[in-house]
C-alpha cells in the first residue's frame, strides 16, 4: 500500500473518531470486505471532509476497472409527457360591471 493511501486511512480514522465511529486500521488494510463495510459506514455522514476523504480512499483502495467504467449504463425509457391541452377561449360573455 502506498504512502498516500496510508495517509488517507489515518485521516479517515481521525475523522471517524471525532464522530464516534472507530475502526481497526490493521483489519481495514488486510480485509477488503471489512474495508468496504467500514467505508460504507463512513460515507453515511453529513460531514463534507469525511465524505471527501472516504471517496478518495474508496477510489484508491478499490479502483474501478476500465471495462466496468466504459460499460454503457442502461436507462429505462420514460414515457413522454402528455401534451398540454390548449387553453379554452372564454365565451366573451358579459359578467358584470367592470368599474
Amino acid at each position: 500500500m502506498d504512502q498516500a493511501t496510508l495517509q488517507k486511512i489515518a485521516r479517515l480514522r481521525r475523522l471517524a473518531g471525532q464522530q464516534g465511529k472507530h475502526f481497526d486500521v490493521m483489519r481495514f488494510t488486510s480485509e477488503p470486505d471489512y474495508a468496504r463495510a467500514t467505508l460504507g459506514t463512513m460515507l453515511d455522514t453529513e460531514d463534507e471532509e469525511t465524505l471527501v476523504v472516504g471517496m478518495a480512499l474508496m477510489g484508491a483502495m478499490f479502483p474501478v476497472s476500465p471495462a466496468a467504467a466504459s460499460a454503457p449504463i442502461s436507462v429505462p425509457a420514460t414515457k413522454p409527457a402528455p401534451a398540454e391541452k390548449p387553453a379554452v377561449a372564454p365565451d366573451n360573455k358579459y359578467v358584470g360591471r367592470l368599474r
